[in-house]
């Protein structure tokens, strides 16, 4: 209803209301579908109410007659003090005006709903003045709830493109029109008020950007597809990298399509990442052929003058035998102790440098098959009694058989090492699906299946707290006299098992045994 016919209906309202006594107009003020009371413009209390008032609101003429009639109690009480302005507004209307404003209503069961109320001078005084005030409210509480709920999108929409540094945009291509939000006129650093001509086609990319990009769109919109690019974008002094992604709308009766929705996205600083991310690439791809070289030299030129060393120890023994006397023997074989340790040093560091460095394909391989290799390896045969290994079934995974062999024979040789003297070595092999506990708590990947495989020993163990120190590089927790070796074993195992995507990580009492638990992926 516009102005005049809201007015049109004021007067005629008026007119039947002029008599707030009359049956015919009480019953009209009931059938009208809003609020209508009538307020005593100088005491500034109800003089009347409509139906719609209780059933709308809940008061009754006995709620009025407990607040002394005070108009003021059906407005919320945020509202109270605009309301009153607005009703201030009333006294200088002329006959024919109609004031409206917007002000929430108190319910009787303490909620409250929003209305547009609608105020006229129903009658006036001898003197002239506003005697009696007819105001007549209209329910739009949905109306505002879904203006509410639009603007708290619009609010999520801006935010969410100012943190995610994207613009969305709308564009007819036949009108050569183009709608689009905040977020795109700040990627572009514009103000709204600024041309924004097409999607992305700009002055600040050469032309063979502009000819690849049109190219892009006309073959979407012939094959009425969705389409991507990506372009530099110059913003005063700093280049920006910005990705397009749009869609062809195509109009369900089967027309010609004219109009694309898109988004533009801001990835200057994914691209900064991607490229630091690659510079580090290279840098460790230098580093991994740095440590290629040391390990070729490492193989070939210092193991030269050990060999050295070792032959004119056993020429100085051969040669020189009696005149060396008892203490120089010793002093010589106690040389060619230490030139054999270093030979196995250098030996288990070309080894572990291998472990991560191997170029043998993945592929799959029976566990089971490469488990034999290593018991041959190891001489573990059933009838020795010595040692005693149990094995349950294996899987077939992805890997590299040979490293797997490896991991194996390093783990069943530690717990050979490692075994309680006077009683045989039990070694038990078990292997099941990994659990969901073991993926998430080792933030595995759970699109994958995984294998447990443990390894249980009955040895010396060693105290859980040195469960990580283990798997670190040189470190021993018995003295060389006692245990031989270089204290790498456990630690290629590590470098075989994260080259294999998995987890490696034991569990021990002392003097009980240990536990060596492998979580290997089925496929990499």
């Amino acid at each position: 209803m516009d102005d005049t016919q809201h007015n049109d209906f004021f007067d005629r309202f008026k007119l039947l209301m002029d008599d707030a006594n009359g049956n015919f107009g009480d019953r009209f003020a009931d059938s009208v579908p809003a609020l209508v009371f009538v307020v005593d413009a100088n005491r500034r209390k109800l003089k009347y109410i409509n139906q719609q008032v209780t059933n709308v609101l809940g008061y009754t003429h006995a709620d009025l007659t407990g607040w002394d009639y005070d108009v003021t109690r059906f407005f919320f009480k945020d509202d109270l003090e605009s309301v009153q302005k607005e009703i201030e507004k009333l006294y200088n209307l002329n006959d024919q005006d109609v004031h409206s404003y917007n002000a929430r209503y108190n319910l009787k069961n303490d909620q409250f709903r929003y209305f547009k109320t609608s105020a006229s001078i129903l009658k006036r005084g001898e003197d002239g003045k506003p005697a009696s005030l007819l105001f007549i409210a209209q329910d739009i509480t949905d109306k505002v709830k879904s203006e509410i709920e639009l603007q708290s999108l619009q609010e999520l929409l801006q935010e969410s493109e100012e943190l995610l540094h994207y613009g969305l945009y709308e564009w007819d291509f036949i009108k050569n029109t183009l709608s689009r939000s905040d977020g795109v006129y700040k990627i572009y650093g514009m103000d709204k008020s600024d041309p924004l001509h097409r999607i992305s086609i700009n002055d600040s990319r050469n032309e063979e950007d502009n000819e690849r990009i049109e190219g892009i769109i006309q073959q979407a919109i012939k094959d009425r597809s969705s389409f991507e690019f990506e372009f530099s974008y110059n913003r005063g002094e700093e280049t920006l990298w910005i990705q397009n992604k749009g869609k062809i709308v195509v109009p369900p009766n089967g027309e010609q399509p004219h109009r694309i929705i898109g988004i533009v996205i801001d990835r200057t600083r994914q691209k900064h990442h991607e490229n630091t991310l690659q510079k580090t690439l290279a840098d460790l791809k230098r580093s991994n052929k740095e440590l290629e070289e040391f390990a070729y030299v490492a193989s070939h030129d210092l193991q030269e003058p050990l060999r050295k060393i070792n032959t004119f120890g056993q020429i100085l023994s051969s040669r020189y035998e009696s005149a060396l006397g008892a203490e120089g023997k010793a002093l010589l074989a106690r040389m060619g102790h230490a030139t054999d340790n270093m030979r196995i040093l250098i030996d288990n560091l070309l080894e572990f440098s291998r472990s991560s460095q191997s170029r043998h394909p993945f592929q799959k391989a029976d566990l089971n098959t490469v488990m034999e290799e290593v018991k041959d390896n190891l001489e573990i045969q059933p009838d020795n009694k010595d040692i005693v290994l149990k094995v349950a079934p294996l899987p077939v995974i992805e890997c590299i058989p040979s490293q797997m062999q490896q991991l194996f024979n390093n783990l069943l040789s530690n717990s050979i090492k490692f075994r309680k003297p006077g009683i045989p070595c039990i070694i038990d092999i078990q292997c099941k699906p990994a659990g969901t506990t073991d993926i998430h708590q080792l933030h595995l990947p759970a699109s994958k299946k995984y294998y447990h495989i443990s390894v249980t020993d009955n040895g010396i163990g060693f105290e859980q707290e040195y469960a990580q120190l283990i798997f670190q590089l040189f470190q021993r927790l018995h003295g060389k006299s006692e245990y031989a070796g270089a204290g790498m074993g456990l630690s290629i195992c590590k470098k075989i098992t994260d080259r294999h995507n998995g987890h490696i990580y034991a569990n021990s009492i002392i003097n009980e045994g240990a536990t060596f638990h492998i979580i290997l992926p089925e496929n990499q």
